[in-house]
């Protein structure tokens, strides 16, 4: 048959039947045949190479269209999935086929005939939907970007804006909007023309994909205005981002005619919060906060999220810094990271809730920032944890979040601290991977009088960027941690199973444990296991709790 499959994947248990149908394909010219038992057994070879048509049988066990899905998920969609189903079956050919079925086959009913038709329609059929799905991609994706940096344009960044609202208010997690401004664009272009106008607002985009993880938004929503929306984010991790889109950015000037031009920014950010109407108010709202930047030499205009009407006084803002560096209101949680095969804990991480009107960590930090005192805050919240592990009494390590310039400085106070609370517990730093501005040599070597007296280092938010990789390969981590984003559905997503599997090897290789966060339901962790990841940490497997007056857990607590 012309255009016949060369490669063919069958999974079927019934030996007699998979003769047959092998009879049939050969007769066709077909002899590059695969066949297995079972779905699970598909992963595997699917990973290794690629098949240009499925038969899947139903087992017998009235579950085809989990294993449809399964296939579904891991094959090009120009690849045709062929059902062969019981007689008793048929009457869900439909659903099957609305599922992702190319065609449906009843067993012990098909000639050579009828399945030479069903593999030239569904190949064709197949071929042209993946055609389909391609250029309506291209024309979304040609509607919703920028034509000149090739960033979303106000419409894209809309709908984006939508969907991370809705999660952040379904999911609880924080999420915050970066704002850009280039306040010398029109200088540029008066000077130099439109054309380097044009230049310099791919430099910033440049500059933005540099400084931003690949989970991240980027776009382009007014003349010279520049929008990152930052899922999974807190408003101290935003300020972080901004500091390093201003490192990039002065690293890297607009050239025109030999000259080295600057590109002046203003930066603000705020939370993302119920109650927002569309992405351009939000704009508006930090926009007007932008000049109080620029008077501070750059630093980040840090805008409340009702508003620049909720901004607290300078009385309540002095009055939050002393409670947090005294350690007033300060409340410790814990949480566990497992080994998913044993099910015990390797390390509790110990989390810090700030007083009463700035209880989430990224509230507390907003104040310290502005206040200038985010070492002192973070000693503070240090001793507090310590304090806590002291009564500890479990075999894992215990674990403590750290700014990097907390360690740069006040590595002496950190030292003499960790020798003297110690307790023959093991401690480990953990520091966010997105949170490491610019070069880390200084860290490495802080890290290692930190490892001289026997305090590890957990590398957290990991991802597949260049400074992350740098980050990775300089600091040498004893322990690993993905981003949380990476294990949100990936038993159904091959991509982040890919990128996972990319993260194990690399772990592997420099004898680094690496921990999957975020694992939220079984799917999942069955998922992260399959890969091969040994160790986890999420609210399916244990939440934060504080542990006054109850044991450590010893396994899991699953919600």
């Amino acid at each position: 048959m012309a255009g016949s499959p060369k490669r063919v994947l069958v999974i079927d248990d019934d030996r007699l039947e998979v003769a047959g149908l092998k009879g049939h394909l050969a007769r066709q010219g077909i002899d590059d045949i695969t066949c297995i038992e079972r779905v699970a057994e598909a992963g595997a070879l699917l990973a290794e190479g690629s098949y240009h048509c499925i038969f899947l049988a139903s087992l017998g066990n009235g579950r085809i269209s989990e294993g449809l899905k399964f296939l579904r998920n891991r094959v090009q969609e120009s690849t045709p999935i062929l059902l062969l189903v019981g007689s008793d079956e048929q009457e869900q050919a439909e659903k099957l086929r609305e599922l992702g079925a190319a065609d449906v086959l009843v067993r012990r009913r098909y000639s050579t005939e009828l399945i030479e038709r069903a593999l030239r329609y569904s190949t064709q059929i197949a071929r042209l939907q993946a055609q389909l799905h391609h250029a309506q991609r291209k024309l979304e994706s040609i509607t919703h970007k920028d034509a000149v940096t090739g960033l979303l344009n106000a419409e894209g960044i809309e709908s984006a804006f939508s969907y991370e609202l809705e999660r952040s208010h379904r999911t609880g997690a924080p999420a915050a909007v970066l704002l850009v401004v280039c306040s010398n664009l029109a200088k540029i272009a008066e000077n130099f023309g439109a054309e380097a106008r044009g230049k310099a607002l791919c430099l910033l985009a440049d500059c933005l994909r540099r400084s931003t993880r690949g989970t991240d938004f980027l776009a382009r929503v007014d003349a010279d205005a520049l929008v990152v929306l930052l899922p999974e984010t807190s408003l101290a991790e935003a300020v972080v981002v901004g500091n390093r889109i201003s490192l990039e950015n002065r690293q890297h000037p607009l050239i025109c005619y030999d000259a080295h031009v600057p590109l002046v920014l203003s930066l603000g950010t705020t939370l993302v919060c119920e109650g927002m109407g569309k992405l351009h108010e939000v704009v508006q709202t930090i926009g007007p906060q932008l000049s109080f930047s620029q008077k501070r030499r750059g630093e980040i205009a840090v805008v409340p999220s009702g508003g620049a009407a909720q901004q607290p006084s300078p009385e309540q803002l002095q009055s939050f810094g002393e409670q947090l560096i005294q350690g007033i209101g300060l409340k410790v949680v814990c949480q566990a990271a497992f080994d998913l095969e044993l099910q015990r804990p390797i390390y509790h991480e110990f989390l810090v809730r700030g007083p009463e009107g700035i209880k989430r960590p990224d509230m507390m930090f907003s104040v310290a920032r502005q206040l200038a005192i985010v070492p002192e805050v973070d000693l503070s919240c240090l001793r507090a944890c310590i304090e806590s592990a002291r009564h500890f009494q479990a075999a894992a390590a215990v674990c403590f979040n750290l700014f990097p310039e907390t360690i740069l400085h006040s590595l002496e106070a950190l030292k003499v601290l960790f020798r003297q609370e110690s307790g023959g517990q093991t401690f480990c730093i953990d520091i966010n991977c997105q949170w490491v501005v610019g070069g880390a040599e200084g860290l490495h070597q802080a890290l290692a009088e930190l490892r001289a007296i026997g305090v590890e280092t957990s590398l957290d938010d990991m991802s597949f960027s260049r400074s992350g990789l740098e980050t990775l390969y300089l600091l040498r981590p004893k322990i690993v941690k993905t981003q949380r984003d990476l294990c949100h559905d990936i038993a159904n997503r091959p991509a982040r199973q890919r990128i996972m599997q990319r993260l194990l090897s690399i772990c592997s290789s420099m004898g680094t444990q690496l921990v999957a966060v975020g694992v939220e339901n079984e799917e999942d962790l069955a998922a992260v296991q399959e890969i091969g990841v040994k160790y986890g940490q999420g609210y399916f497997l244990g939440r934060p709790f504080t542990f006054v007056g109850e044991p450590p857990p010893s396994g899991w607590r699953r919600s």
